[in-house]
Formats: C-alpha cells, sequence, structure tokens
C-alpha cells in the first residue's frame, strides 16, 4: 500500500500536533516496511526545519519526500474554501492520505484519513482566535463529508465528534498518543547523570527553588490565571514554572511584585531540556479546561513527575488512577490538589511511571496503520 502523509505540522516546534506528527513519521516506516510512504509538506518559512528533521529518515528506503514552498495559507484557502487540486497532484497516486487538522484536500482516489485532536474550536469558540475557529469548521464541512476514516486521540473527542459532527462511531477510531525516546530515554539513565542534568537545566533557567511546573502553549484554555490564584496560597518555598509560548488571550498574571519574583515565565524550552525540567519539578500543575489528549501530563509521569490535571475532556481518561484530578473551574480545588501532590509525591511518581510504559509511539503507529488499512478497503 502507498500511504501519503501531510508532515506539514512538524514546523510548530513545542505543540501537541507537531510532536504527534513527526513521531508518526519517525514510527510509521519502520512498523510498515511492506507499506511505502509519502511524507508531503507545503511550507515557505519552515522548510529548513522540515529538511533538518526528514534528514533523519533518509536511512528508510520506503519513503519519499514531497516538499513544496506553499504556505499552509494558500492550501488552506484552495483545499477548505475552494476544495480545489486534488492531492495526488502534488504527491502522485497513493492509497491513503493522511490529512493534517487544518486542511483537508480532495482527493481522486485515494481514501482519506484524518485526525481530530480535539474539538474546542467548536466546543470552545470563545478561546479561540475568529480565524482558527473558522479554518476548522471549513475543514471539518469537508471531513465529514469524504473521510474514509478519523483518528481521535482519545475516547472522550471520540464522544464530542460523534455528539457535535454527527459522524457515525464506526468511522472513528481511538490512538492514543505517548512520550517520546527523548523522556523514556533520559529516565533510564544512572541517578547520578539524572541528577547532573536535573542540575543543569536548573541552572540554565536559573531555578534556585522548588518550584511547581506549567506546560503548553499560553492560552485561555491552559487555565493559567487559576493556576497563578491558587498558587498564592501555596507555600513559599515552591516558586512557580511556566513553559511554553505565548499563544494568544490573555497572559500570564502576575498580581504583585512579591509573587511575580516567585514566578518564571519561560517561553519555549527547547525539547531536550524539558525532561529534566519535569523530573526536577515538585508536580505539573496541568488543570487544563479540556484537551483531547494531554501529552504533558504523559510526559511528566514518564520522568516519574507527580501529576495535578482535570476532571475535563480526556485527561482524567489518560492518566487513570495514577495523578491527583481537580476540578478546573475551582481554585480552591486546584489548590488542595497542589498540596495532595506535594504529600503524595513519591507514591505519585510511582504509579504515574508505571502508568506512562501503556503508552508508546511503535503501538500508537501500529495502531494508526490499522486504521490506514481499514481505509483502503472502504
Amino acid at each position: 500500500m502507498r500511504i501519503g502523509i501531510d508532515i506539514t505540522p512538524i514546523i510548530y516546534l513545542g505543540t501537541g500536533v507537531g510532536t504527534y506528527t513527526k513521531e508518526l513519521a519517525r514510527h510509521l516506516p519502520l512498523v510498515a516496511p511492506h507499506h511505502s510512504f509519502v511524507f508531503f509538506a507545503g511550507t515557505l518559512r519552515g522548510q529548513k526545519k522540515l529538511n533538518d528533521f526528514l534528514q533523519t529518515l533518509a536511512v528508510h528506503q520506503n519513503v519519499t519526500v514531497k516538499l513544496y514552498p506553499l504556505p499552509p495559507s494558500l492550501t488552506e484557502f484552495a483545499w477548505n474554501n475552494l476544495h480545489l487540486f486534488s492531492i495526488e497532484r502534488l504527491v502522485g497516486p497513493v492509497d491513503v492520505f493522511h490529512a493534517w487538522d487544518w486542511q483537508q484536500p480532495p482527493a481522486i482516489k485515494a481514501k482519506l484519513v484524518t485526525t481530530i485532536h480535539d474539538l474546542t474550536p467548536l466546543k470552545f469558540p470563545q478561546d479561540h482566535l475568529a480565524k482558527t475557529v473558522a479554518v476548522h469548521r471549513r475543514r471539518l464541512h469537508w471531513v465529514k463529508k469524504e473521510a474514509a476514516a478519523i483518528i481521535a486521540d482519545s475516547e472522550a473527542t471520540k464522544k464530542d465528534v460523534i455528539e457535535l459532527l454527527k459522524i457515525p462511531q464506526e468511522m472513528i477510531h481511538p490512538v492514543y498518543l505517548a512520550a517520546n525516546e527523548t523522556f523514556t530515554n533520559f529516565i533510564k539513565q544512572p541517578t547520578k547523570i539524572i541528577t547532573q542534568e536535573i542540575d543543569r537545566v536548573r541552572s540554565r533557567y536559573q531555578l534556585h527553588h522548588d518550584y511547581l511546573l506549567s506546560v503548553g502553549t499560553r492560552e485561555p484554555r491552559k487555565n493559567l490565571s487559576r493556576i497563578v490564584d491558587a498558587f498564592k496560597a501555596v507555600d513559599e518555598r515552591f516558586h512557580l514554572v511556566i513553559a511554553g509560548n505565548y499563544g494568544w488571550g490573555n497572559d500570564v498574571d502576575k498580581p504583585n511584585v512579591e509573587l511575580t519574583k516567585r514566578i518564571h515565565t519561560l517561553g519555549f524550552v527547547p525539547e531536550q531540556n524539558l525532561p529534566a525540567l519535569y523530573a526536577g519539578a515538585a508536580a505539573l500543575v496541568y488543570p487544563s479546561l479540556y484537551e483531547g489528549f494531554g501529552l504533558p501530563v504523559l510526559e511528566a509521569m514518564s520522568v516519574g513527575c507527580p501529576v495535578v490535571t482535570s476532571d475535563r475532556g480526556s485527561l482524567k481518561e489518560v492518566v487513570s488512577n495514577t495523578a491527583v484530578v481537580v476540578n478546573p473551574e475551582s481554585q480552591n480545588s486546584i489548590y488542595q490538589g497542589i498540596l495532595e501532590a506535594i504529600s503524595r509525591e513519591k507514591e505519585l511518581k510511582t504509579l504515574g511511571f508505571k502508568r506512562s510504559h501503556q503508552f508508546s509511539w511503535e503501538k500508537t503507529a501500529r495502531e494508526t496503520l490499522k486504521v490506514y488499512e481499514l481505509a483502503a478497503r472502504r
């Protein structure tokens, strides 16, 4: 079978969609050597990032690359608005084409597969830019009409797709994500090396106190304002570290000078520094208002970091009973959750670490391949 995949989102470093696409592209050729893959991308500004990544795939004989200087804004308009210019004109004949969650191309013969990571633009349009909401509505119109199969990041996302898009449940296939090898390899190192790396990262970001950690794009649904409000009451020996690019909406609120001294907003943190940043934290505080999966909680658990997370969306599903689950709309619930995580640190580290072993990108790739094979028969 010849499988086309749009890998354009790899250019968006630090995002869940970017990580998902990169790991699928890395693992699919390994688990399916009997299939051939055509990796397509359209970008003007991100060509160097893509080329750097694609060099790591050069060993695979079953991978062909089709990289075009086409900005996503152009292909989004051509495919979501006009719905013209079939994907085969860019990648050649393929049996299946896997589109990403920004644009849905038409196809001549290829069976179309797409991943719906979450439906927050429909569920919470007030928490997104108007442009983002409009793009997703246009794309989802074509997904409903033409997709042969839909991959959802979780059972929670599958439920939303059924309820909001009225797509039959047999068309939707939940496939979980995983923490990547940067995290799994980190924790396999000798304790001395792990400690040295934690110390290096602490020094790099001038983190000289015990700290709680928040990771993710700074946007309304990440609930940062309530995290900060809950943090005000936490023992002063703890600082709050916020890692992630600014996205949109109100940014982190720092109410007074004294509290500001205890809050460290790092911005984008390179992947190689993240495992030690998680491992050095007293807990990851991730009471998101909604997630389709929630990679940070799994990344944290994979290196033994206790997790405080939300009872909304997929998060409770992902952590099962291995984390502290809170009401994300209650400042007091988040505060009490932080206290519980600190008091149960050793127990939660063990539970979370065991839970993280139930997820792997190899497993994700194999289950994704099954969806391709199913779509090709439809």
